[in-house]
């Protein structure tokens, strides 16, 4: 359904344009990681949408869906404050926003929750940053 990928664009496009976020890992926001990114130090900090799901909540009149939409950061500086940084800012760029799609309009944009950890390679901090929102389709 095309609403859903507006969905992905739309969270893309706040992020880019979100100089605090921005300022912490610049350009480096991907719909994906690209796979030379991965192996690189040059790749981090780094930020890229993940997984997205969606529920039809409309009525024969309406097409609403909930979507719940999750965020990864990624650092190598010491410690967790970098990657806690980076959350902040992501939760500043999409918390309680209404971000314009092409195909609809997400309402409501929540935070709902996030998680850090270490990964195994034991120099890298993963976050992950989930959001729910009511996706209204024009």
């Amino acid at each position: 359904m095309l609403a859903f990928a507006a969905l992905q664009a739309a969270v893309y496009k706040a992020l880019m344009g979100a100089p605090g976020l921005t300022a912490i890992v610049g350009a480096r926001i991907f719909d994906d990681t690209p796979h030379e990114a991965e192996t690189t130090s040059t790749a981090f900090p780094r930020v890229s949408i993940g997984e997205q799901s969606g529920e039809f909540n409309g009525t024969s009149d309406s097409d609403l869906f909930d979507v719940e939409i999750v965020i990864h950061a990624w650092s190598r500086a010491p410690g967790r404050k970098e990657c806690l940084e980076i959350v902040g800012q992501i939760y500043a760029a999409l918390h309680r926003q209404s971000l314009p799609a092409t195909a609809g309009y997400i309402v409501n944009m929540e935070y709902a929750a996030h998680d850090t950890a270490k990964e195994a390679d034991g120099e890298t901090y993963h976050a992950t940053v989930r959001f729910a929102g009511l996706l209204q389709t024009s």
